[in-house]
């Protein structure tokens, strides 16, 4: 089945970006619909959601031309035209010709969509539960807090995690053994600019409630995100795009069994954001 077919896309969810922000998800119809007002540009930038190639809408619209009809035999025409009709080697209640073929082709063709359902749904569910990262920790595992960030933050950024360093904090009455946490990974800046700030501040969030509902005393965490950027001399450079920590203070305030709900990008402290995100 082709990912890109009309037929795909429009049982899809979609987001799009309009002055580099990202609004939604909203179904296909919801979106043809604003760009037929002419609310939104027919080339706004739109994803289908859990898909990273953002393109012109126009071009998801135009992505796949219906296929060329079928050329008849002349011995297909004939068949088709002469149904039985009550002489010999007629039977009463049975379709002939063209209609039986289609009734039949029909039902194949239902049972065989339901099948492949089935089935994609299966290997989905059996592929998410294999990759799904392990964000968990044993009680035995919170006795080294600091291989257990470890091993979070690992889940959290998979191969784009450069470094976690953990340090425990004894000079503070307040602060005495609890650990500031300090997280160093590659961001993807293949994407526009919103896309990225996007896909950036998803993680964020995955990050900062990981370690804050962990049962490990986090006191303060700091995110750098380092890109590869290429200046406009060719020049190719590895520079920190963007710096934030969220202090246990403000942490402290959030309802974490509702943290779906609530903008931890309103929270955090943003303390370096490269133009290439604006």
């Amino acid at each position: 089945m082709n990912p890109d077919s009309k037929t795909d896309l429009a049982s899809l969810l979609w987001f799009y970006s309009v002055n580099q922000a990202v609004t939604g998800p909203v179904s296909f119809q919801e979106l043809a619909s604003h760009v037929q007002s002419g609310t939104l540009p027919s080339d706004v930038l739109a994803v289908p959601e859990g898909r990273e190639d953002w393109k012109a809408f126009s071009q998801w619209q135009a992505s796949s031309p219906p296929p060329p009809l079928p050329i008849k035999s002349s011995a297909t025409e004939k068949e088709d035209t002469e149904a039985p009709s009550g002489g010999l080697g007629a039977f009463p209640g049975r379709k002939g010709g063209k209609a039986a073929r289609q009734e039949e082709g029909c039902r194949k063709g239902c049972f065989g969509c339901l099948g492949l359902i089935v089935v994609c749904m299966l290997l989905g569910m059996i592929l998410e539960t294999c990759s799904k990262p392990d964000l968990t920790l044993s009680d035995s595992e919170r006795q080294n807090p600091k291989e257990a960030v470890q091993k979070l933050m690992k889940g959290v950024y998979g191969s784009a995690l450069r470094e976690t360093s953990a340090t425990e904090i004894g000079d503070s009455s307040i602060a005495d053994g609890k650990l500031n946490v300090y997280v160093r990974v590659n961001a993807d800046l293949r994407l526009s600019g919103s896309s990225n700030m996007f896909q950036l501040e998803q993680k964020l969030n995955q990050a900062f409630k990981t370690l804050y509902t962990s049962g490990l005393p986090i006191w303060e965490v700091v995110i750098w995100n380092y890109g590869e950027l290429v200046d406009r001399y060719g020049n190719e450079s590895d520079e920190i795009v963007h710096k934030c920590s969220l202090h246990s203070n403000e942490a402290a305030k959030v309802n974490w069994q509702n943290a779906e709900w609530v903008s931890l990008e309103k929270i955090w402290e943003v303390r370096l954001k490269h133009r290439v995100l604006e």
